[in-house]
């Protein structure tokens, strides 16, 4: 179609007497071409974007939340199994803030939904620092326990010592 567009464009081109037909036909030929490659483009790009989201879709790996904070700096919300990671990138680095569990995110929500919506950032701060808090009163009592049950076990092993060495001098003082 296009070559018999131009094979009747260089025809008109010969006659003079039809300058405005072949000014006609030149137009629609740009029209023309110009909507093929507007096509080409509409079409290489649901290609490639169909290609990526396919890509993107992964089982195990999901993005959130990302937040810009300025030129080659995010922070990233990451969904991984049953765990939450919050990370930030710069252009040469990438750094864990923390790391949380689904039952601290389902906190958050149930806070933001008793507030109607309107957490402030002071309230999720409060939050995690009791989070952290108790994090640490358990890994107190956690260590005291086992300090306790160590200190317990010395003793028993200081008292076996005891008596093992009593065993072998009584066996020392009967064969003499």
């Amino acid at each position: 179609m296009l070559l018999l567009i131009f094979s009747y464009s260089k025809e008109l081109l010969n006659n003079q007497n039809s300058s405005v037909a072949f000014l006609i036909v030149r137009l629609i030929t740009f029209i023309f071409l110009f909507l093929i490659v507007i096509g080409g483009a509409y079409f290489t790009t649901k290609y490639i974007s169909g290609k990526n989201r396919s890509f993107m879709q992964q089982k195990n790996l999901k993005v959130i939340e990302r937040i810009s904070l300025g030129v080659d700096k995010s922070i990233y919300l990451i969904n991984l199994e049953n765990q939450y990671y919050l990370l930030t990138t710069t252009k040469n680095n990438i750094g864990l803030i923390d790391k949380f569990d689904k039952e601290s995110i389902n906190i958050v929500e149930q806070l933001e939904k008793n507030n109607g919506g309107n957490m402030v950032f002071n309230d999720y701060f409060k939050k995690y620092l009791k989070n952290q808090k108790d994090l640490n009163k358990e890994k107190v009592t956690l260590e005291k326990s086992l300090n306790t049950n160590l200190i317990k076990k010395l003793v028993d092993i200081k008292t076996l010592n005891k008596e093992i060495k009593g065993v072998e001098e009584a066996h020392k003082d009967e064969n003499k």
